[in-house]
This record gives structure tokens, sequence and C-alpha cells, in this order.
């Protein structure tokens, strides 16, 4: 992903209305089952998304799909901002191995830098920039 995928879906998160989000069986005389998705808490809540099922069979895969589709909108809400967050320190750890790798390269040589990350790779516990790191764990 790029920085800028990064930021476009940043800003989609941020301009989307707040949580929580949840969703709601709804049945529509003439219409079948839906399923709405809802911002706010209580009586304060708001339609986001109304998805329709076209069917009166309360056990038809349409109305499963459109259940399973409605969650993962809800969801969505609330993980996202977390995934953000978990990538952006992710990259933040990414880029404090790579200037340590750095360093360790200009100051000492491959060979010595190389012996050094090993050391560490043996450490137990390992330093938090190197476990945390996917393919940085033992």
């Amino acid at each position: 992903m790029t920085p800028d995928e990064f930021a476009e879906i940043r800003a989609r998160e941020q301009a989307a209305t707040p949580g929580p989000w949840r969703t709601h069986d709804t049945y529509v005389p003439g219409g079948g089952y839906c399923m709405t998705v809802l911002s706010g808490e209580g009586n304060y809540t708001e339609p986001r998304a109304w998805l329709p099922t076209f069917s009166n069979d309360t056990g038809s895969p349409m109305k499963r799909n459109v259940e399973a589709d409605a969650e993962f909108m809800a969801c969505a809400r609330e993980d996202v901002p977390g995934l953000l967050e978990h990538l952006e320190a992710q990259y933040a750890l990414i880029a404090e191995a790579r200037t340590v790798a750095r360093v360790l390269v200009n100051r000492v040589g491959i060979a010595t830098a190389t012996a050094m990350l090993n050391h560490y790779v043996d450490m137990d516990p390992a330093p938090d920039w190197l476990t945390a790191v996917p393919g940085g764990s033992r």
C-alpha cells in the first residue's frame, strides 16, 4: 500500500459518520426482509444503508448474504480506524528497524551488523522493534 492509498483510506474513514454503527432486521410488507445499518444510539439513530433481500423467506440465501454484508458494513466503522492505527504503528516500527540497520551497516560494516542483529533475534525477550515487525519474530 502506497502512502497515497493509505491517506485516501484515512480520509474516507474520517469523512464517514461517526460510530458506533449497528444492524437492524426489518420486514417491509410487499418488499420482504431487509437489513438496515444505523448510526447513533438509543432514540437518536439514523440510517446509513438499507440492504433489501426482496424475499419473504427468513432462511433464504439472499437474506443470509444481506445480513453478513450489513454486519460487515456496521463493523467496518469501528474496525477500519483500529486497523489504520495498527498499520501506522507497524510502519513506525519498520522505520525504526530500518534506521537501526542503516546505522549498523554504515558504522560497523555488514558482517558486524549481521552479528549484532542475530544477537537481537536471540535475546529473550527480543526488542519490541524486532518482534513487532511481521516476519521479525523468532
